[in-house]
Formats: structure tokens, C-alpha cells, sequence
């Protein structure tokens, strides 16, 4: 009565599915299949292009369910479809500067892609935009700039907090906790 890989599947998928889950490559995210595996944790959307920072991430935020992109296009249309199906998220973690790859069928919004220092930015604006997510706590992040350069491209009625990679667990956290009030 045991069940066998099937072709295409990694041990990881196939250990999933047992328990109940599905590991979603595309967006490095657990998603339910049945079994409510995090029903009680705040949930965290964060848009975050460096692989070796979001598995940093996925361990100092076991705590939360953390649901992770890079890419701010599938971001926003998870959030948005959260939003619409009644289960908008707690948290947005943006980086700033993403290193988003623009397929020649996509040429038409190079302009979007090209300037990588606005994409988080544009996404937070345009999550702002949502209904569910115009008081939201953002966090916006980036190692390329500090505060002070990006303090133009930051309005004040956005209503993010900037933190300068490379984060630390404990600043990290503390600021996770207040934005939630899980502290």
C-alpha cells in the first residue's frame, strides 16, 4: 500500500505528498493539500531574488508561514488572489533590487525590468493599492542602498520600514514581531 515516486517527482515532492503537502518550485512555498499545516501562523509574502537569502530566511521565520517569490509579477497575483479569496496576508518582505529575466516575449515591459532599483518599490505601490493591503506592514530591503539614497524613491505615505542588508536574525525579528504584535 506504499506509494512510488512517480517520473519527474524528487524524494522531497513524493515525501510532501505523503504528509500531505506539496512544495511548489516555482515559488518555493508550501502549499496545503489537505492537511491544514500552518493555519495558525501569520503569513509572510516575501519577494526575495537571492536563493541563499531566502533559505536564510525560511529558517530564521519558521515561526510564520513565509511564502516566497521572486519574481514581483507571481507575487502580486498570489497576493491579489489572497486578498479576493478572503485570506490576505499578514506581512509584505520586498527587496528592492530584483534580477528579474525579460523573455523576448515580454519586451514590450522592458521598461518595467529595466530599471531593477523600482520593482520592489512598484510592488509595494501597487499592493497599497489593494483594499486589503493599504494598511498592511511592509518591509522593504536591499543591499545596494541605504536609507539615505533611497529616501526619494520611499514616499512617506507608502508606510514601509527600510532595512539595509544584510539583515541580522535579531533585527529582523524584533521588527517581524512589532509590525505583528507576536512579540
Amino acid at each position: 500500500m506504499g506509494r512510488h515516486a512517480q517520473p519527474g517527482e524528487t524524494f522531497l515532492q513524493t515525501l510532501a505528498i505523503l504528509v500531505g503537502m506539496w512544495y511548489d518550485l516555482r515559488s518555493w512555498k508550501l502549499v496545503d493539500r489537505g492537511i491544514p499545516i500552518m493555519a495558525d501562523k501569520k503569513r509572510i509574502l516575501c519577494v526575495e531574488d537571492d536563493q541563499n537569502l531566502r533559505r536564510i530566511l525560511t529558517k530564521w521565520l519558521k515561526d510564520y508561514e513565509l511564502i516566497g517569490y521572486d519574481n514581483p509579477d507571481e507575487a502580486y497575483e498570489f497576493a491579489a488572489g489572497e486578498a479576493e479569496a478572503g485570506r490576505p496576508l499578514d506581512l509584505f518582505l520586498l527587496d528592492i533590487a530584483l534580477k528579474v529575466t525579460v523573455s523576448m516575449d515580454e519586451i514590450d515591459n522592458w521598461k518595467y525590468h529595466k530599471e531593477p532599483l523600482r520593482q520592489g518599490i512598484h510592488l509595494a505601490k501597487e499592493l497599497r493599492c489593494l483594499p486589503a493591503y493599504g494598511e498592511s506592514p511592509m518591509i522593504v530591503m536591499s543591499g545596494l542602498v541605504d536609507r539615505k539614497t533611497i529616501g526619494q524613491a520611499l514616499p512617506d505615505e507608502l508606510n514601509v520600514l527600510f532595512l539595509s542588508k544584510p539583515l541580522t536574525h535579531d533585527t529582523l525579528c524584533r521588527h517581524l514581531e512589532e509590525m505583528l504584535g507576536t512579540g
